[in-house]
C-alpha cells in the first residue's frame, strides 16, 4: 500500500503529566471530596456507555477514601506496621515500620487526587469533544478463544480481568465490576467437595451453591474460571495441607504419605487412589457447572496452582520408572555407562533406579532420563484430568478449556525440573496459565545483563519473554493468574507509579496476555480492614494509581481490541532457539536466553520461540533463528536443520563467547553425539554468524554490541508495513519499544466479523498500519518513524483534538502512543 503522510495518534496519556500537546487546564483543586464531585457530575454529562473509565476512577477513589480514614486510625496504623514488620522477617514492628505506616494514608490520599486529577482532565476533554475515545463495546457471553486472545458471542475480543482472593459479585456487583473486577472464580478441592466422614458422598449444598454462584454470574455478565486445588507442598513422607478428605489415605495407602518432592501437591498423582477421589468430586462439581456452558460464564478450568513435581518415591512411580528405563537402555551396564555410575545396579529393582527419581542425582544425562519420563507423566496427569471433565460434559456442550497456572522462572522460562512442559501440555491443554513475577534485571544468574542497565522499565521484559513463550510453544490464550507488577515480593518494597503498570500492560498486550488476575486484593471485602499475614505491605491495596490502571484496563482494552489483536498476532522474523531439558540442566542457558532475548526486545524486534522438534519438522515460520550461546541437548535433525538454515545466512549465535563451546555439543538426551552430528555442528557453527553480548566494563552489554546486532540480524523493519523507531542518527532508538503491523478493518474487532460496527474511527479510511510507541527509558526521547525505505514516514502527526505536534515525537518515560498510519 502507499502510505499517506497523515498518523492519528489515539491513545494513550500514560504519563502522570498530561502531554502539552493535548493538555488542558489542570483541575484547580488538591481538594479529593471537590474532584470527585466533579468527577460524577461529567461522568453522568457523557453518560454512561461513555463514561465506564470515570466509573472506574470513582470507584478506586471512593474504596481508597475508606482505607485513608481506617489507616489513620491507630488499630490502622498498628496493623499496617505490622505487615510490614512480617514483610521484612520481623517479629514486631521497628520505628521504621512504625513511621512506613504512619506515611501511608498521605501516600493513598496524594494518589486518590492524581487518580481525580487526570480522570476529571480526560473526561472534560471527552465532554467537550476535544478528545474522541472509541465506545467500548459491551461484552455478550459466552466467551471462547480465538486468534490467542478471548472473543464474546458477537466477536467482539474482550479482557476479563480480576484480583486473586477479591469479594464475591454478591457484594455491590456495579461496583466490583467498576474496580476491575470482570470475571469471576469457583474454587474446589476434594475436601471441600466431599464428605469429610467417609467416602464418596459429596457436601450438603455444594451443586446448589455452583449452580447460584454462575446464575449470579450469568446475570452480570462475566465470565468464571473455575480452579482446582491440590494441596500444599508435600516432602518425603511428610504431608502437607490436605487436599485429599481424611479418609483417602486410609483407603488408599500412600496417597498422601509417598509424595516425594512437590510444590502446591499433597498427594501422589500416579497412585489409582488419585484418580477415585477426583472422578468422584468431578461427578459432583461438573455438571451444575457444564449446564451453564452455552449460556453463560464458565469459560476455563485451571487445573492445578504452580505446580512442581521435583522428585518422587512412590511405589507406583517407580514401577513406570523402571519400565521407561528399560525401554531406554539394552541392559544395567548400558545404564550404569550412560549414568557414570561406579558399579552396575544388581537388579532393575535396585535402590540406585529409585534414587534416580530426582533432580541431577548422577549425572547430567541421569537428570535428562528422569526430565523426560517427569514431564510425560506429569502431562498424562493433566491430559486425563481435562479429559474426565470433558467426558461429563453434555455431548452437545463445547468442549471446556483446561490449563495450569504455571509459575514463571526469574527468565521467563522453564527453568527448573519441575516436570512442566508448556510444550507437551499444549497438546492436552488449551490454554497457557502463568504466575509471573516482574524481576529487575540484571539479576545474578543472569550472564548478559540487560542492554544498559538503567535504561529500561526493565521488569516488564520477564513477562514479555514469558508470553511469547507460551504463544509459541502452547496453544489458545495466555491467562495471568497470579499478576506480580506490583510489589507482594521481597526485591521491591516502593510504590509502583501509574505510568510503570499502564506501559507494563500494554506490553504486556502486544505479546498475548489475554486475561490478567492481579495480586491481591489485600482488604476484607469491600471493607478497609486489612486481611491477614503480609500481604498489603506495598501491595495494590495501599496504591490508589496503580489499581486504577489496573480497574480501567479491561475497558481500555475493549476500545482498542483491534489494534492490540493485529500488535499481538504480528508476524515474528526472530525465533529464539529453546530447548527444555538444556535449560534444567543448565541454568546460564536460561540467563543467557533472557538476556538475548531483552537484546532483541530493546531493538523492537518480533520475537517468537522455536524447539528442536519444530526444527526438525520445518514448522517453524519465523525468517531468522537466533541460538543462544549454552543451548544443548538438541537432536540430530534440529542441527542439521540448523545446519541447513546457517548456510542460508539464516543462523545467527548470540551470547557469551565462553559459552560457544558447549553451545549444541550434547544430544537430545544430553549425551554425547555421533562423529557425523558433530561434523555437522563444526558446519553450523562455520557458517552461522557469532555477535557477541559480553563487552562492556564490567560484563555490560551496551550500544555498541546492539548495533552488532541490529546488523547482524537485519532488524531493519518490523512488520509487514515495516515502520521503525529511530534516533537521530537513524539508528535503533534504544530504551524506545516501537511495534508495527498491518492494521485491521475501520470497524472490526475480528477478521471473522466483517459486519461488527463497533468502532468509529476519526478518518474516513481504513489505516494501512498501526503503530505502538512506547518509551522504556528513564529520559525524555526523541523518536522519529521511518518507513521501509528508511525514509521519514510523516513530518507532523494530526492528534484527535485536531491540534498537531512536529515529528519527531518527544516521548516522556513511560510515556505510550497507538498510532495509525494512512
Amino acid at each position: 500500500r502507499t502510505m499517506a503522510p497523515t498518523l492519528l495518534w489515539l491513545v494513550l496519556l500514560a504519563a502522570t503529566d498530561i502531554p502539552a500537546a493535548i493538555s488542558t487546564s489542570t483541575p484547580p483543586t488538591t481538594d479529593p471530596t471537590t474532584l470527585l464531585t466533579h468527577l460524577e457530575a461529567c461522568a453522568a454529562a457523557i453518560g454512561p456507555a461513555n463514561g465506564r473509565l470515570e466509573a472506574s476512577s470513582i470507584a478506586v477513589a471512593k474504596l481508597f477514601l475508606s482505607y485513608v480514614a481506617e489507616d489513620n486510625t491507630t488499630e490502622g496504623r498498628a496493623a499496617q506496621a505490622d505487615a510490614i514488620a512480617a514483610y521484612h522477617w520481623r517479629q514486631s514492628p521497628i520505628p521504621s515500620d512504625t513511621a512506613a505506616a504512619a506515611a501511608i494514608p498521605s501516600t493513598e490520599l496524594s494518589g486518590v487526587v492524581e487518580v481525580l486529577s487526570a480522570a476529571v482532565a480526560e473526561c472534560e476533554r471527552v465532554k467537550g469533544g476535544g478528545y474522541r475515545r472509541p465506545p467500548p463495546p459491551p461484552v455478550t457471553l459466552p466467551l471462547r478463544p480465538r486468534r490467542g486472545f478471548f472473543v464474546d458471542a458477537q466477536n467482539r475480543t474482550a479482557y476479563p480481568t480480576s484480583f486473586s482472593q477479591n469479594p464475591s459479585f454478591a457484594v455491590e456487583a456495579p461496583t466490583m465490576k467498576a474496580l476491575g473486577v470482570t470475571a469471576a472464580e469457583l474454587y474446589f478441592v476434594p475436601i471441600t467437595v466431599l464428605d469429610s466422614t467417609a467416602c464418596c458422598k459429596p457436601k450438603p449444598f455444594v451443586a446448589g451453591d455452583i449452580q447460584a454462584t454462575l446464575q449470579n454470574a450469568t446475570n452480570l455478565g462475566v465470565p468464571a474460571f473455575v480452579s482446582l486445588g491440590n494441596g500444599q507442598e508435600g516432602h518425603g513422607k511428610k504431608a502437607g495441607s490436605p487436599a485429599m478428605p481424611v479418609w483417602a489415605e486410609a483407603m488408599f495407602p500412600g496417597l498422601t504419605t509417598e509424595v516425594g518432592k512437590t510444590t502446591f501437591y499433597d498427594y501422589d498423582i500416579d497412585h489409582p487412589g488419585a484418580r477415585t477421589v477426583w472422578s468422584h468430586t468431578l461427578d459432583v462439581i461438573v455438571p451444575p457447572i457444564a449446564a451453564f456452558a452455552s449460556t453463560s460464564a464458565s469459560i476455563g478450568w485451571g487445573l492445578a496452582n504452580e505446580p512442581g513435581f521435583y522428585a518422587a518415591n512412590s511405589s507406583y512411580t517407580l514401577a513406570n520408572w523402571t519400565v521407561h528405563l528399560k525401554g531406554e537402555y539394552s541392559s544395567l551396564d548400558a545404564l550404569a555407562a550412560a549414568w557414570n555410575l561406579t558399579t552396575t545396579p544388581s537388579s532393575w529393582e535396585s535402590p540406585v533406579i529409585a534414587q534416580g527419581m530426582g533432580w541431577a542425582t548422577y549425572s547430567v544425562v541421569q537428570h535428562a532420563d528422569w526430565t523426560k519420563f517427569n514431564t510425560a507423566r506429569v502431562t498424562a496427569w493433566y491430559d486425563w484430568l481435562c479429559k474426565a471433565i470433558a467426558a461429563r460434559y453434555p455431548p452437545d456442550a463445547s468442549a471446556p478449556l483446561c490449563f495450569i497456572k504455571a509459575s514463571n522462572s526469574a527468565s521467563g522460562v522453564v527453568g527448573a525440573p519441575n516436570g512442566i512442559s508448556r510444550e507437551q501440555l499444549s497438546k492436552p491443554l488449551q490454554a497457557s496459565g502463568c504466575d509471573t513475577r516482574m524481576t529487575n534485571l540484571p539479576t545474578p544468574h543472569i550472564p548478559i545483563p540487560l542492554v544498559q542497565p538503567g535504561l529500561y522499565a526493565s521488569d516488564w521484559v520477564v513477562a514479555a519473554a514469558a508470553y511469547d513463550l507460551m504463544r509459541a510453544v502452547g496453544t489458545g490464550p495466555v491467562l495471568e493468574l497470579e499478576w506480580h507488577g506490583v510489589s507482594t515480593v521481597s526485591w521491591r518494597s516502593d510504590v509502583v507509579t501509574r505510568d510503570h503498570v499502564v506501559a507494563g500492560l500494554w506490553l504486556s498486550w502486544v505479546h498475548g496476555l489475554a486475561h490478567n488476575t492481579a495480586w491481591y486484593w489485600a482488604r476484607d471485602g469491600l471493607s478497609p480492614n486489612l486481611r491477614t499475614g503480609t500481604g498489603i505491605a506495598y501491595s495494590l491495596g495501599v496504591q490508589p494509581s496503580a489499581w486504577d490502571a489496573l480497574a480501567r484496563s479491561s475497558t481500555e482494552f475493549a476500545m482498542y481490541a483491534p489494534e492490540i489483536v493485529t500488535l499481538a498476532n504480528a508476524q515474528a522474523r526472530y525465533a529464539l532457539l529453546y530447548s527444555e531439558v538444556s535449560l534444567t540442566v543448565n541454568t546460564d542457558a536460561s540467563g543467557t536466553l533472557l538476556g538475548v532475548y531483552a537484546a532483541l526486545h530493546s531493538l523492537s524486534a518480533p520475537v517468537t520461540y522455536v524447539t528442536p522438534s519444530s526444527l526438525a519438522s520445518n514448522s517453524s515460520e519465523a525468517q531468522w533463528v537466533v541460538v543462544p550461546t549454552g543451548t544443548a541437548c538438541v537432536s540430530a535433525a534440529a542441527v542439521a536443520a540448523l545446519a541447513r538454515l546457517s548456510e542460508q545466512g539464516k543462523v545467527v549465535i548470540v551470547g557469551v563467547e565462553g559459552q560457544l563451546d558447549e553451545t549444541l555439543s550434547l544430544d537430545e538426551r544430553c549425551g554425547q553425539p555421533s562423529p557425523d552430528d558433530v561434523a555437522t555442528r563444526q558446519r553450523l557453527m562455520k557458517a552461522a554468524n557469532f555477535v557477541p553480548m559480553d563487552s562492556g566494563p564490567g560484563n555490560t552489554t551496551g550500544p555498541a554490541d546492539l548495533h552488532a546486532l541490529y546488523n547482524a540480524v537485519d532488524v531493519g523493519s518490523s512488520g509487514e508495513v515495516g515502520i521503525r523507531c529511530v534516533g537521530s542518527d537513524s539508528a535503533p532508538s534504544l530504551g524506545v519499544f516501537c511495534r508495527s503491523s498491518v492494521a485491521p478493518p475501520a470497524s472490526v474487532h475480528d477478521d471473522t466479523a466483517a459486519t461488527d460496527k463497533t468502532t468509529e474511527y476519526a478518518s474516513t479510511s481504513a489505516p494501512d498500519a498501526t503503530v505502538l510507541v512506547i518509551n522504556l527509558a528513564n529520559s525524555t526521547q526523541e523518536i522519529s518513524l521511518l518507513g521501509k525505505g528508511g525514509s521519514p514516514v510523516s513530518s507532523a502527526t494530526e492528534i484527535r483534538t485536531g491540534q498537531t505536534v512536529v515529528l519527531p515525537l518527544s516521548a516522556a518515560p513511560l510515556q505510550v502512543f497507538l498510532l495509525h498510519v494512512l
